[in-house]
């Protein structure tokens, strides 16, 4: 097997849901970012053989095809969506990665979108002699045999049933809205932000914004929010708010990068899926995680930095506590509960964020982790040399 690098990672700001990108088109957005890893990346276009999206719901069939073509890419370059739901994003660098290092290909890109404001109802279809209205159709990840119970709720199944308190959950909220606020003062996503341009009454504006985090947070005002579900922990301010965004990477053999003498941002190393019961989904980062470090022949300490999804902080406090990771190396600058889960773009937005930490902190080895809905977990293990 080849060593596969990783030698651009760029992303959008995350827009808030009906925010900065109310009309602009996802495709838009995943195109910014395809354009800008390509150009950072110094390639001839014409070298991408494939690019890999991932996305749950588009008005397109194969999303990243258009978004291919929108990026101004070669007719010549394939491309396919994959849906691993939450971990859509991961799966695309995942699936890149592996063909690269199994020798059916040479450069790919890799990219997530999720346009959460802008994503089509699905309606059953009627069939010709029916005179019955189209019904909107629910969001169905598992079975009912299984369980499917909203997501926020398999958070409280899970955190009750671990012993997590609402106090924990809130002070973990806190924490990653203080984080993610010191990093955007602080400057640290300026180098990985593709400026977009919007079209405004006042003209083209330019947009870098994380939008949804709050920069004034207060755990006092957290404490006071009701809970989702009576007698639950889940609240809207330890939740990951709906959102917009996009993120690529562009993956090549480390022979193709030595020979355009490109300097890698970090290689790809292994992962891991994992399935588990749908009723306690959050807890997938636990056994994925575990059966990637094993692959790997590494152990939690090992590893200098982590990003674990933050869908609900009542599956982020027991993973963080059941794995035995360092809460300070633990989504260091802010987790999707203050800058947003745009689903299938979460998974390369957390893997240029780490690559970017990892750079800027001379890290050796990084994961990328999240529950998936439906009962599942997704892992991936990067390394820096």
């Amino acid at each position: 097997m080849r060593r596969v690098a990783i030698v651009s990672a760029v992303r959008t700001g995350i827009g808030k849901y009906g925010g900065q990108w109310v009309r602009t088109p996802s495709e838009q957005l995943a195109a910014a970012v395809i354009k800008e890893a390509v150009a950072r990346a110094g390639v001839d276009p014409a070298e991408i053989e494939d690019v890999v999206m991932g996305n749950l719901h588009a008005h397109h069939g194969n999303h990243a095809r258009i978004a291919s073509l929108t990026a101004g890419l070669p007719l010549e370059a394939g491309a396919v969506t994959v849906d691993r739901q939450c971990g859509s994003g991961s799966q695309a660098i995942i699936y890149a990665a592996l063909n690269i290092a199994a020798g059916y290909g040479d450069v790919m890109v890799a990219c997530g979108v999720e346009h959460m404001t802008l994503n089509p109802y699905q309606v059953t279809k009627v069939p010709n002699y029916s005179y019955a209205p189209p019904q909107f159709l629910t969001n169905r990840v598992s079975t009912d045999e299984a369980g499917n119970p909203p997501f926020a709720m398999t958070a409280d199944i899970l955190g009750k049933r671990l012993g997590i308190t609402r106090q924990a959950c809130d002070e973990w909220a806190f924490h990653s809205q203080q984080r993610a606020a010191r990093a955007i003062s602080e400057g640290l996503f300026k180098e990985q932000i593709v400026p977009v341009e919007v079209k405004t009454k006042a003209g083209l504006k330019s947009i870098v914004t994380d939008e949804c985090v709050r920069m004034d947070a207060s755990l006092e005002k957290m404490a006071q929010l009701p809970p989702l579900f009576e007698g639950g922990l889940t609240t809207a301010g330890n939740a990951c708010p709906r959102s917009d965004g996009a993120a690529a990477v562009v993956l090549m053999s480390e022979e193709r990068a030595k020979a355009l003498g490109l300097e890698p941002l970090g290689y790809f190393k292994t992962f891991a899926a994992a399935g588990l019961d749908p009723n306690i989904m959050g807890y997938g980062p636990v056994p994925s995680t575990r059966k990637a470090l094993q692959r790997a022949g590494l152990t939690v300490k090992d590893l200098d930095v982590v990003e674990l999804n933050e869908a609900f902080a009542p599956q982020v406090v027991p993973c963080v506590r059941d794995l035995g990771l360092d809460p300070e190396r633990t989504n260091p600058n802010g987790g999707a509960i203050a800058f947003g889960h745009p689903l299938g773009g979460t998974g390369v937005i957390l893997t240029v964020k780490l690559l970017y930490e990892m750079l800027r902190r001379d890290y050796e080895l990084g994961l990328v982790t999240m529950c998936i809905g439906g009962g599942q977990g997704l892992a991936t293990i990067f390394e820096r040399r």
